[in-house]
């Protein structure tokens, strides 16, 4: 059997992650990751940031702390802040009449606000597609969360169209 004795020196420290909110300039303790570490009172302890899909290390956060001097009192606390991905989405009106909808911004985990359909003489408007050419597949479903529409930071929306004048 092994015999087990507190190291004197030994003192503890935690580890904190917050990731952003969806809205707003707050953050919110992601309590499931907090780490309670031990270490030599006097010691230089460091943590590493984990990795959380959707979102980036925020290394200039004011109150960002990696590393630290481990006291007697275990009062050390280090702090990473995580900032969600921002998707930026465009509209193309892929020859319909009028101006473009403006560029929205979209956090990971955000949605995409409707936008007013656009128009365009002897065609119906048929949806917000990925593609130019408006395959089925690339329909933008507005009720679902930005990243599951698209893998891109950055994309285009085309405006699909319906000619319904042309003879049959």
């Amino acid at each position: 059997y092994a015999i087990w004795e507190k190291d004197p020196d030994a003192v503890s420290y935690q580890v904190e992650h917050y990731l952003q909110d969806l809205e707003g300039d707050g953050y919110t303790l992601f309590e499931n990751d907090t780490e309670t570490l031990w270490g030599k009172k006097g010691a230089v302890a460091a943590a590493e940031p984990k990795s959380y899909e959707g979102f980036t290390e925020n290394r200039n956060h004011p109150e960002r702390n990696a590393a630290g001097t481990l006291e007697e009192n275990g009062s050390l606390l280090l702090k990473f802040y995580y900032d969600r991905n921002i998707y930026e989405i465009s509209f193309d009106l892929n020859g319909g009449d009028g101006t473009a909808p403006k560029t929205q911004q979209v956090r990971y985990g955000g949605l995409l606000q409707q936008v007013k359909e656009p128009g365009r003489r002897g065609y119906n408007f048929k949806g917000w597609h990925l593609e130019q050419k408006g395959m089925d597949a690339g329909l933008w479903e507005f009720q679902r969360p930005v990243e599951e529409n698209t893998a891109s930071l950055q994309t285009t929306l085309y405006a699909k169209w319906k000619d319904e004048l042309a003879p049959k």
